[in-house]
């Protein structure tokens, strides 16, 4: 608001560049952006050069003049207007048009056709700033949208002179005869305008033509899908019928029977009557704005004939507007759902013929809602043109990649894939059926019941594709096997048989593999036999049938309903007679392929729907435990303390966030990311002298629109299960999904689909992705995102005092940059370090920091900012962030000179906020190396004990030791240790002042930076005492149960 304005933290935006950062990208106005480019450049040569050799701005004084008076530069890109109190006070309208006063000109500029808007909203919501009329006026067209009055302040019904209803349609009225008055003052030719609409203003456009008051205000009209004409014989709502809504919703706000209903309306707060709107609200006929109904007006040639027409709708409009007649989109809808959807339709329009209408609409459907079939065993085929029989050349033939569908070999069908977008990138495109859950991997131990029915069902279709594929202009040689979760699992089976050998020449595994416990089968073959046995006896049979034949005769309908889940194929058999480790340790495999396979970065958190409760109830440390048995039963024989253990570790127990994102970690490493990583891993050491190649990668980034479809938007969600499937399959680029990508997921997909494509065609996705594993074993894995889907780092290693950490490049403002999160600068401070000051790093890591994700946050109290912003919480948080540009040209002979370091300490009042708050991507890429850091809050990083382990200020010293670790380190991230730059806001100005008050900081950094904070209050009194800090900690412990533990 107004009164607001530039408020505590507006800096931040500017400063660190949000708005051009890929979670922000829309954040900025243009005005904005430019001004945001100013300050970090401000900001970076204030770093670089401190007012020496060039100074931020040849504009800004410095603070003391040479007679001391002071000087302060107003950061401000330009003034603003203040907005509108009163809240009914909307009447306005809004005006782009191209540059008509060119006044270095000599002819006069003509005036401009006229484009006049009316939003849509049911009348009852919607605004005309929803619409930027820019792009539209570059057509050299002047445009106008404007505001009507919406739901009962515009269409409210008294019969009367002050309330003749149809407020709104006569606001617009107004608006076009002011525009018709005023418009060539802006270049607007007033007999050249169109008026135009959607939806709700579409009903708007149509009553202006049906209108006699609007006669010759307009020359032409576009409605764009909605009109005013319904029932002939009854409108949607008559005059009685408006007169008693309006008495009714005055009465519910307290009228009295003998008050003036209307005048009582009139005088009510404006948000309790705006409250009492519905959806959609309708105008009434027989009054002066709109005398006849469309119908009457067309038959007795009462209307504004005098204009051109377009109109015109969507192809499916009615999937939006159906969201409050029927259940949602993920619930099962039933024919007494489209019956009720149907009457209550009915309300609104009237007489509809209810039966009729179901007949009509339902004829030729399966009301039972299922198209599943046991004849189900096809596959669907996308090819370029390839017969083109004008043509004397033979076209050449492409090769093929197989698709084979997830859904745990429980559920899903090859009718979900569209395979249109990957076959214009020059391949053949084949997607299968194959039997599920009992139909696809019931295990008799016999001829007729082998087990793993659904295996047997992709090879026969393999082999299919081998001998008729051709026909389609593919080539049988060049075959891709690939799938994603349970098709993953079915790739790596089609590897490990040898009934598939010789059948395809690559493979891609998104999400799965067959490795799970080496010493135990998922199920046994005893166990899925009684698992069948079990089921044919639930349905029925006795002991003395043949439970297989039986369960061949009942109702499939019946035999579906017993499906679990997820289904597990049997081992020891035909089709799988190794596990994956023994078939590795044996080199009995097909070896003689080509594979890419990966992961997504948080596969845990759709996969554990099942296993904890829902996203909005707390999580537990029971429910965490609990969840771990559930899966032990599936893979058996897990070390149960020793997982809770290693995943809860320096995780607040108390915590439901964290524990819910420790939960997700287990079950994405457990069902997914290991299986997948080690079956690659097996593969690439038994082939690498083969000279086969194999590839992984991780994908960090995900389509927001799909994860909102799977519920799985939040931050702690992320790059779930499946997220991988838009870009693979193009689904922003197919009719039914049009509307799902941005502009950054569209150019990733294409990126994602050229890598596989190129893969199916040439073995290698592109040459600028590193095999797996590097002449030395060194594993080397991709991250898949739109920021590195440039080369990998040369050496994406650095060693540090804490070990070796790998980072990830990315791209920020059209600049690589490297970045490492997450890096521990500290002993982890709990136990007997709470409250102490923090200790060096003692041991440098042993294996590799994988420094491509954030860290822990620290702890602090809860609240709804906190747990929006950081929701991985810990006492073990001591970590910071590194953003460097490419510092590493291993083609250039010149040693490439080392950058100023920006050393940025967050604010919060010292009891909240986080290094992962800021990106300081945007930064970097002003030639200088950014680092974030995290300090302990509240009171884990200020509670004073006046003693060698509780000295306080412990933030402060986590600060002071993570300035050490950088002037120590830095230089390996290309940064300057004498050339540091420390700076804050708000508290972390705080922290800023405070370290250049401190001795103990002394000579550790060259300049500072404070935002908005500083140490400087009563200059006789401190804040706090010693002796009352020392009372805060006190009243701590007379508070807290004893025996409940720190």
């Amino acid at each position: 608001d107004e009164i607001s304005g530039a408020t505590h933290a507006m800096d931040l935006p500017f400063v660190f560049g949000m708005g051009f950062t890929p979670e922000m990208s829309h954040l900025f106005s243009d005005t904005d952006a430019q001004f945001s480019r100013d300050v970090m450049r401000i900001w970076t040569n204030f770093a670089k050069y401190g007012f020496i050799e060039i100074k931020p701005d040849d504009k800004w004084p410095q603070l003391l003049s040479a007679n001391n008076v002071p000087k302060v530069k107003n950061l401000n890109p330009a003034p603003t207007l203040p907005p509108m109190d009163d809240p009914e006070d909307c009447l306005v309208l809004n005006i782009w048009t191209p540059n008509v006063g060119n006044n270095s000109s000599s002819k006069q500029t003509s005036l401009k056709p006229v484009m006049f808007w009316i939003h849509g909203g049911g009348l009852s919501i919607g605004s005309c700033d929803m619409y930027n009329g820019g792009p539209l006026a570059t057509h050299d067209v002047v445009f106008v949208a404007i505001n009507y009055r919406l739901a009962h302040f515009g269409f409210l019904y008294g019969d009367r002179e002050d309330a003749p209803g149809n407020q709104g349609f006569y606001d617009q009225l107004l608006a076009l005869k002011w525009v018709r008055e005023n418009i060539y003052a802006f270049g607007g030719d007033r007999d050249q305008i169109t008026i135009f609409g959607e939806s709700a203003g579409s009903w708007s456009v149509s009553a202006l033509i049906l209108s006699p008051l609007s006669k010759g205000l307009f020359k032409r009209a576009i409605m764009q899908s909605g009109a005013h004409l319904y029932n002939k014989d009854r409108d949607a709502v008559s005059k009685s019928e408006a007169i008693e809504i309006g008495k009714s919703i005055a009465k519910d706000l307290g009228c009295n029977e003998s008050e003036d209903w209307v005048q009582f309306l009139r005088n009510v707060d404006p948000k309790e009557l705006a409250e009492k709107a519905k959806p959609l609200t309708f105008p009434v006929l027989g009054t002066e704005f709109l005398p006849l109904s469309a119908q009457q007006a067309f038959q007795t040639n009462q209307f504004n004939s005098d204009i051109d027409l377009i109109a015109g709708i969507n192809s499916n409009e009615g999937s939006l507007l159906s969201a409050l007649l029927l259940p949602p989109k993920d619930e099962a809808l039933t024919i007494d759902h489209f019956k009720r959807g149907v009457q209550v339709a009915d309300k609104m329009f009237h007489e509809l013929d209810v039966q009729k209408v179901v007949d009509y609409y339902l004829k030729g459907i399966d009301t039972s809602n299922s198209s599943a079939s046991e004849d189900c065993l096809v596959l669907n085929i996308w090819t370029t043109n390839v017969g083109n029989n004008s043509s004397s050349k033979q076209t050449s033939l492409k090769p093929v990649m197989f698709w084979i569908h997830g859904g745990g070999l429980s559920i899903g069908s090859c009718d979900m894939y569209n395979g249109g977008p990957l076959a214009t990138h020059d391949v053949v495109f084949v997607a299968i059926n194959y039997r599920l859950a009992h139909f696809g991997f019931l295990y008799g131990d016999r001829e007729d019941a082998p087990g793993n029915q659904g295996f047997y069902d992709q090879l026969l279709a393999l082999k299919w594709v081998r001998e008729n594929i051709y026909a389609f202009g593919g080539d049988r040689d060049q075959i891709t096997i690939f799938g994603e979760s349970a098709g993953s699992w079915s790739v790596s089976a089609l590897i490990l048989s040898p009934l598939s050998k010789g059948l395809f020449k690559r493979a891609i595994m998104q999400s799965g593999a067959h490795l799970y416990n080496k010493d135990r089968d998922a199920v046994s073959k005893s166990e899925a036999i009684e698992i069948g046995k079990s089921i044919a006896k639930d349905l029925g049979c006795s002991e003395s049938e043949d439970w297989v034949q039986f369960l061949r005769n009942v109702d499939p309908k019946e035999l579906a309903e017993k499906a679990e889940l997820i289904t597990f194929p049997v081992l020891g058999t035909e089709f799988l007679p190794l596990s994956a480790q023994q078939a590795f340790q044996t080199n009995q495999f097909n070896s003689d392929i080509d594979l890419i396979a990966g992961i997504n970065s948080n596969e845990g958190s759709m996969l554990s729907a099942l296993l904890i409760p829902p996203k909005d109830e707390t999580v537990t440390i029971d429910h965490f435990k609990h969840g771990v048995q559930v899966a032990d039963k599936m893979y058996h024989e897990l070390d149960f303390q020793k997982v809770v253990d290693y995943y809860l570790k320096g995780i607040d127990t108390s915590n439901s966030s964290a524990l819910r994102r420790a939960f997700y970690e287990f079950v994405g490493d457990l069902f997914m990311k290991y299986p997948t990583y080690l079956f690659a891993k097996q593969f690439a050491i038994n082939t690498q002298k083969s000279g086969k190649n194999v590839y992984f990668y991780e994908l960090t980034h995900h389509c927001k629109t799909f994860a909102q479809m799977l519920r799985c938007d939040d931050e702690m969600s992320s790059t779930a299960h499946a997220m991988d499937l838009p870009f693979v399959f193009g689904w922003g680029f197919t009719p039914e999904m049009a509307q799902i990508f941005s502009d950054t997921d569209a150019q990733f997909s294409r990126d994602v689909m050229k890598m596989w494509t190129n893969f199916a065609k040439y073995g290698k996705p592109d040459d600028k992705w590193p095999q797996l594993l590097s002449p030395n074993n060194d594993p080397k894995v991709k991250n898949l995102n739109p920021d590195s889907t440039l080369p990998p780092m040369d050496n994406p290693y650095d060693r540090t005092t804490s070990g070796v950490v790998r980072g990830q490049t990315i791209q920020v403002l059209n600049t690589n940059v490297y970045q490492f999160l997450g890096i521990p600068y500290a002993e982890p401070p709990v136990g007997e370090l709470r409250f102490a000051k923090p200790e060096p790093i003692k041991k440098p890591f042993e294996g590799i920091i994988d420094a491509t994700k954030p860290g822990n946050a620290c702890l602090q109290k809860e609240s709804s900012w906190s747990e929006l912003q950081v929701p991985h919480q810990s006492e073990d948080c001591l970590v910071l962030n590194i953003w460097t540009p490419n510092v590493r040209n291993s083609n250039s002979s010149k040693p490439i000179p080392l950058k100023p370091v920006m050393f940025f300490i967050h604010g919060g009042g010292l009891w909240m906020g986080s290094c992962d708050i800021y990106n300081g991507g945007p930064l970097a890429t002003h030639d200088v190396v950014f680092v974030a850091i995290n300090y302990r809050l509240a009171h884990f990083g200020f509670l004073y004990g006046d003693r060698e382990d509780a000295p306080g200020n412990q933030g402060f010293y986590d600060q002071l030791l993570a300035l050490k670790w950088v002037r120590d380190n830095i230089h390996a991230f290309g940064g300057d240790r004498d050339q540091i730059t420390i700076f804050g806001e708000s508290a972390g100005g705080w922290s800023v002042s405070a370290h250049i008050l401190s001795p103990l900081s002394k000579g550790l950094f060259k300049r500072a930076i404070m935002q908005s904070g500083a140490h400087m209050y009563n200059k006789d009194r401190d804040v706090i005492t010693k002796s009352e800090a020392l009372e805060i900690g006190k009243l701590f412990e007379k508070c807290w149960p004893k025996g409940t533990g720190g």
